[in-house]
């Protein structure tokens, strides 16, 4: 079961310029997701992997975040 907070390894898909994100395909659940630019550590291209906690489930799409506490939270305890 995704939550908020879940930390999950994720693979770009596409780039959405007009959405300032990425499409990334959450490899742990198979669901697909948006990762903003602004919540991104660096800039992905399609294909590369990373890891990321999912930030909000709200309306159609899951966000996640590289830059939220939780991450961070995360990848100290691992």
């Amino acid at each position: 079961m995704i939550t908020i907070g879940f930390l999950s390894e994720f693979m770009c898909t596409r780039a959405l310029p007009d959405y300032e994100s990425y499409m990334v395909l959450l490899l742990t659940s198979g669901l697909p997701a948006l990762l903003p630019k602004k919540y991104a550590m660096k800039t992905y291209k399609v294909g590369e992997v990373g890891w990321a906690t999912i930030f909000s489930m709200d309306g159609t799409y899951t966000i996640i975040s590289q830059r939220s506490p939780q991450y961070i939270r995360k990848m100290l305890d691992t």
